[in-house]
């Protein structure tokens, strides 16, 4: 007996599949890196705008003392 199928409907739909779901999965891959990224970037700010609030507060202490 041989391996091969006759009907080669099922290797078509395996394939079919297979090739909508891997450009799927890299939008989705990409989507959560984005996502992520945004996320720490949007991090980072909230820290530079809490240093920049820390410096705004001691420059007047500084110009007293001069």
């Amino acid at each position: 007996m041989s391996d091969v199928p006759s009907d080669p409907t099922p290797l078509i739909l395996r394939a079919v599949v297979v090739l909508l779901l891997i450009p799927l999965l890299i939008l989705m891959l990409a989507i959560v890196l984005y996502i992520c990224f945004k996320a720490i970037r949007g991090q980072c700010r909230q820290e530079d705008m809490e240093l920049e609030e820390d410096n705004l507060a001691v420059m007047p202490r500084q110009a007293i003392r001069v």
